[in-house]
């Protein structure tokens, strides 16, 4: 009672005016409660009084304004589906009565105590906000022209579908509108260009189809357009240019086509630019110079010719430059070299040519440097990693030459190389370190020669390793036992030599194994039983001699498995055939001999079967026929005789696929 009187006497002492009501007293400019026990005095509050000198409370007072928009939102709620009608339990009304009992009715009976409902003092919504809440239903439903005040919208990452509503114009207050991730479809209204004092609009993630209205070029106080991810099509609009607050443009991956507009430049204030993802076509325009502020350039997956512009050099906020899968050639432009605050710069997959600017990655701080695909020449930046952060780096598929740089073999950050493909050169044991963070490196296709270094087993995350047709020389080494985290091992086409070490069998993580097209000699070993996550095997055309060992048969994940153009004697194992995964088995160009055996029938996955060149002999097992999966086969220059399989595989089957098999005949 003292709290209430001291507040009342406070707000006549500043000259607010009383006006009567039955039974009650109201102020225009009151009090406003909070957790029901302090007041405080608000400039734009009018607050009831109404039996409040029985129970000590303040309740807002009913206008028309917020009656009618509680009626608005109810009448949405009531088109929504079931489900999400019974998560709105608050968003409940109960109209006005005149009795005491009904004084101190409870909150839930206006709208701005319903979840997700905020006011301003008046009473009038200014906020709907109701993002993740598994809404599903239109915005049909919902009266926009009700809510005179409203300013911010957020009911993203719902179920909302149908079309954005026409009515949407009449929120002239709105300063915020996020519909993202949603499922709402159709076009965008161009109506959406009369909320002139909208700040941020936010249709991404939706299936919205057609044009960009050229109507939101009217948004003058737009800062933030998110439209990314949806199916716009047609050109960027030019209009788009006249936003001179926007800070942040969001377009990327739909199906926006034609070129960048020139007068992009006028949007001095933006920071992040997104266009990747679309059908863009023409060159990348020079006004680009003007955007002082630009710290993100995203202009990747998209269909851009012509050369780099020199000025996007002279953007020294740039952090991040994207400009990959593009069609752009010529040189990197030397001013480059001044972007010292860049961290991420993708280029890879274009026709760039020429040699890398060498201040690129020296005064930079570069984590992430992607040049793959292109037709670069040269030598590698030798300062690349001089910042000590560079995690990514990709230079595959080029014509790099030279040794790898001194800074790049000491870079500790590195996480992902890519550099197969290129004509580098020097010592593959001496020219790399130890990288406590690398998770996956290809060094293949390029002339590196040496041993392999005992130092990838020290690098204690390391996935994937590919060191493919180089002039790699020596034995595989013996601790290859302790490189246990390995997923990959690519070997291939090199000149290996001796046994295959037992060892390898500790790599129980194994997943793919490439070892041919060595020098490799002796049994497989038997170990190889512990490889139980294996899904590739590949030691052909080496000089393995032995049985096919038996243990193979459980390797249950193996799908391809290549052991041809080696010295394999003896039969084909019959547990082989408990591969039952297998797609691809290729025993071409060995010893074998004996019969085909009919327990192949369980290889139910086989596809394509390679058994040429071998001394098999006998009938070839009917059960083919029972294998519909089997595509193409190979039997040549073996001792089978007998009917053809009548089978898809065998009926199909070239001249070249039979040959050599003197005993062989129709299946009539």
């Amino acid at each position: 009672m003292e709290l209430l009187s001291e507040c009342l006497s406070t707000k006549k002492a500043e000259g607010y005016s009383q006006i009567g009501c039955t039974g009650f007293a109201v102020y225009k400019k009151g009090c406003r409660l909070r957790a029901w026990s302090d007041t405080d005095c608000h400039g734009d509050d009018r607050w009831d009084l109404c039996g409040s000198l029985g129970f000590g409370l303040f309740m807002p007072v009913f206008s028309s304004s917020n009656t009618s928009e509680a009626a608005a939102l109810l009448k949405w709620k009531n088109t929504l589906e079931n489900e999400t009608q019974s998560r709105l339990s608050s968003w409940t009304f109960h109209p006005n009565s005149q009795t005491n009992s009904s004084a101190n009715r409870s909150l839930s009976t206006i709208p701005c105590t319903w979840f997700g409902i905020s006011c301003d003092p008046a009473g009038s919504v200014i906020q709907i906000k109701l993002t993740s809440f598994g809404l599903q239903g239109t915005l049909h439903g919902l009266s926009f022209s009700s809510f005179s005040n409203l300013a911010h919208i957020n009911l993203s990452v719902n179920a909302l579908f149908g079309t954005i509503p026409h009515q949407i114009k009449y929120l002239s207050k709105l300063i915020f509108l996020d519909l993202s991730s949603n499922l709402l479809s159709g076009e965008i209204p161009p109506e959406i260009g009369l909320l002139t004092n909208l700040k941020y609009l936010i249709l991404s993630e939706n299936q919205l189809n057609g044009s960009i209205p050229k109507d939101i070029g009217h948004l003058n106080s737009l800062t933030g357009l998110f439209l990314y991810k949806n199916h716009l099509d047609g050109f960027i609009p030019t209009s788009l240019c006249n936003l001179g607050n926007l800070t942040l443009l969001y377009l990327y991956k739909n199906q926006l086509y034609g070129p960048i507009p020139k007068y992009i430049g006028h949007l001095t204030s933006l920071i992040d630019l997104s266009l990747s993802g679309n059908r863009l076509e023409g060159s990348i325009p020079s006004s680009l110079k003007n955007l002082r502020n630009l710290t993100r350039l995203y202009l990747d997956q998209n269909k851009l010719s012509g050369s780099i512009p020199e000025e996007i050099g002279n953007l020294t906020h740039l952090t991040v430059i994207y400009l990959s899968l593009n069609q752009l050639h010529r040189a990197i432009p030397s001013s480059f070299s001044n972007l010292s605050s860049l961290e991420i710069l993708s280029l890879f997959q274009n026709r760039l040519s020429g040699l890398i600017p060498q201040g690129i990655g020296d005064s930079m701080n570069l984590t992430s440097l992607l040049l793959g695909g292109n037709q670069f020449t040269g030598y590698l930046p030798e300062k690349i990693c001089r910042s000590g952060l560079l995690q990514n780096f990709s230079a595959e598929d080029n014509y790099f030459i030279g040794r790898v740089p001194q800074s790049l073999k000491n870079c500790t950050s590195l996480v992902r190389v890519h550099m197969n493909g290129n004509q580098l050169v020097g010592d593959i044991s001496k020219d790399f370190g130890v990288y406590p963070n690398l998770q996956f490196i290809n060094l293949s296709h390029n002339y590196f020669h040496g041993m392999i270094s005992s130092n990838w087993g020290q690098c204690p995350k390391l996935g994937t390793l590919q060191m493919s047709g180089n002039n790699i020389t020596g034995g595989i080494p013996l601790d290859i036992g302790n490189w246990i985290q390995l997923h990959v091992l690519d070997l291939s086409l090199n000149h290996i030599l001796g046994a295959i070490p037992k060892e390898v069998g500790k790599l129980t993580s194994l997943e793919k194994l490439w070892l041919n097209g060595n020098q490799l000699s002796s049994a497989l070993p038997s170990e190889f039983a512990s490889l139980t996550n294996l899904e590739f095997l590949d030691v052909s055309s080496n000089k393995l001699t032995d049985p096919i060992p038996h243990i193979l048969g459980n390797l249950p994940k193996l799908y391809n498995l290549n052991l041809s153009h080696n010295n394999f004697s003896e039969g084909i194992p019959k547990p082989l055939m408990s591969l039952i995964h297998l797609s691809v088995l290729d025993l071409s160009y060995n010893s074998l001999s004996g019969e085909i055996p009919s327990e192949i029938i369980k290889m139910q996955s086989l596809e394509d079967l390679n058994l040429s060149r071998n001394y098999l002999s006998g009938f070839i097992p009917t059960a083919f026929e029972q294998m519909h999966g089997l595509l193409h086969v190979d039997v040549s220059y073996n001792e089978l005789k007998g009917p053809i399989p009548n089978s898809k595989a065998f009926v199909q089957a070239t001249m070249e696929d039979l040959r050599g098999n003197k005993g062989l005949c129709g299946n009539g």
